[in-house]
């Protein structure tokens, strides 16, 4: 996914600091980043305690805010809800139960915010104070069963597995400089869910193998990682923002309004890891949607006797094509214009500075190429060996 680079002035180079991986932007960061940004952002406005989604959207119904999302966090799972005419809160809830065995526990309300134009509000004041309710409270219960809670049991099990038989796969599958921060193995799905109303569906996950000197924190610290599953209508004509209207529309699945959650393995903390719907496309070309999903804190992801994992899941609202060609990677992005813009939404400052790449490696590793030629609904395949290998068809693929 590309995007619209802020213009940075050169002074930066000399100012340049780690990112934190608590969540806490630096204050070193000083320089103007501000030529072209986008018009619009979002914010999370916090709830004083987690509630289910009738109350969080009684609560929102109050608000003088436009709405666009409304967050949940379970512990091991995080993510948003977005309403849909198709997707109505309560199929949403018992969609989320028949997945995690569990009911969503919301804690926020995403909002649309402008973006400000005067440089001196780069500086972000006060966070808001948290949302007062009424509601009762509802207990936060971590996903434990469901449909994607036994399929992370199964991926954490695989990961587990090779950690024991590194030493068998040291010669012929150990990473190289260019792989080290990226997952050794993914498994990805993208189907029409005929369970759920026939919408596009995206799960992929991925898993790490520390004994092979692969692991999250080979990440340097300022850079977040974006998992992207890309889909064109063989339309490649112009880029964004210059493309025809309903270009979003003219594709299998459209690139905005997702559900979408990412689970962490072995119990670890989702939340850590700054996870983020990345719809932030403005260059890319008219005929491509991605569906990404970002970690701005890969390095916090949970790790257990030497194996990392993730799973994410993304329901996308239809566009109107009945196929689309599909291809993926991961891709490392700094967290600097987040840094230089700590107000703004991270699907929206998430790799638009791009300070010099420190390494290890490349900042890109593809996991199904585009030339390939595959098609979706009903791809599933696995990528193994940090995507050196090709991709292998699975025999198998969910609800078709």
């Amino acid at each position: 996914m590309k995007k619209l680079m802020f213009a940075v002035a050169p002074v930066l180079g000399a100012l340049l600091v780690a990112g934190s991986q608590s969540g806490s932007p630096s204050s070193a960061i000083t320089a103007d980043p501000a030529q072209e940004l986008p018009e619009k952002t979002t914010q999370i406005l916090e709830l004083d305690q987690p509630v289910d989604i009738v109350d969080a959207t009684r609560v929102a119904s109050g608000l003088d805010e436009t709405i666009t999302a409304y967050r949940f966090d379970n512990g091991n799972v995080v993510g948003e809800y977005v309403p849909t005419d198709d997707f109505p809160a309560e199929e949403f809830v018992a969609k989320f139960a028949s997945d995690y065995g569990t009911r969503p526990a919301f804690v926020g309300i995403v909002v649309e915010k402008d973006v400000p134009k005067n440089s001196q509000r780069m500086r972000s004041g006060p966070a808001p104070s948290p949302i007062v309710t009424d509601a009762a409270p509802i207990d936060v219960l971590p996903a434990s069963g469901g449909e994607v809670g036994s399929q992370m049991a199964e991926i954490e099990n695989h990961a587990m597995q090779e950690v024991e038989g590194a030493s068998v796969l040291r010669n012929s599958r150990a990473a190289t400089d260019v792989e080290r921060w990226a997952p050794q193995d993914i498994e990805i799905q993208a189907y029409a869910d005929v369970t759920n109303g026939s919408k596009p569906t995206f799960q992929h996950a991925g898993w790490w193998i520390d004994p092979l000197g692969n692991n999250t924190k080979q990440m340097p610290a300022g850079w977040g990682m974006e998992i992207e599953v890309n889909l064109s209508n063989g339309d490649e004509g112009g880029s964004r923002p210059y493309c025809a209207g309903g270009y979003k529309e003219n594709n299998w699945a459209v690139n905005y309004g997702w559900s979408w959650s990412l689970m962490t393995g072995f119990g670890g903390n989702a939340g850590a890891v700054g996870a983020y719907a990345d719809y932030n496309d403005l260059s890319d070309p008219c005929g491509k949607n991605s569906i990404a999903i970002g970690m701005r804190w890969p390095q916090n992801l949970a790790y257990n006797y030497g194996a990392q994992t993730y799973l994410v899941q993304v329901i996308a609202p239809r566009g109107n094509r009945s196929y689309a060609y599909v291809s993926a990677n991961f891709q490392a992005v700094s967290d600097l214009g987040c840094q230089m813009a700590p107000w703004m939404a991270y699907t929206d400052c998430m790799g638009t500075v791009s300070p010099t790449w420190p390494g290890p490696g490349d900042t890109n590793v593809t996991t199904l190429n585009a030339k390939r030629n595959w098609t979706v609904p009903n791809a599933c395949w696995r990528s193994q060996n940090y995507g050196r290998t090709a991709p292998e068809p699975l025999t198998w693929c969910p609800f078709h």
